[in-house]
């Protein structure tokens, strides 16, 4: 050990640092340590595995927002909780998740869609509001649930066997009414 830290502090003394075959040769052996040590295999394979099931279905899902900010542009979270608060209330109380997000959420969007999100499944919003759904039962909602941008309550309406991703492609020519042309 001893004899490790005097080749280093002799090396430093010499500026072996500043060479650029070192400072190379040292970025290639962090990048070597790091994918070693900083990837937890268990971790990721438990993710891999989450991303996986969740793949196989669909959420029709609902939503009511409060954000933190006012009309005015002025942060008062004190007032959101109040807000999120009474909506979770009434939805205990029975009412009707549409009739509540109408009331509550500040969505604009939440006039035509009602809080109607519609299906989504692994991947399609951010991990924290995907965690919160697809830990609910088909027609349950979620606690209040605080964001970085205010508070939310999710509702799974139904599930669905995942449909997947399709892409169409499409080829139109155009042939005016009466054309003789052949192709």
């Amino acid at each position: 050990y001893i004899h490790s830290k005097l080749k280093i502090h002799e090396a430093y003394r010499r500026r072996y640092d500043t060479l650029p075959e070192f400072k190379e040769e040292l970025n290639s052996l962090r990048q070597q340590v790091m994918e070693n040590y900083m990837t937890d295999q268990e971790s990721y394979n438990a993710l891999l595995n989450e991303a996986f099931e969740r793949s196989r279905k669909d959420i029709e899902v609902q939503h009511i927002f409060i954000p933190f900010k006012t009309e005015n542009n002025i942060s008062d979270s004190a007032q959101a909780k109040s807000k999120i608060n009474e909506a979770y209330k009434e939805l205990n109380a029975g009412k009707s998740f549409e009739e509540v997000a109408l009331k509550f959420s500040a969505d604009p969007a939440v006039a035509g869609n009602k809080g109607h999100i519609g299906f989504i499944t692994v991947f399609t919003l951010p991990y924290p509001f995907e965690n919160v759904i697809y830990k609910l039962s088909p027609g349950k909602f979620s606690t209040p649930y605080k964001s970085g941008f205010g508070y939310h309550i999710f509702k799974n309406i139904s599930e669905r066997k995942a449909v997947g991703k399709k892409k169409a492609a499409q080829i139109l020519l155009a042939i005016p009414h009466g054309s003789e042309e052949e192709f």
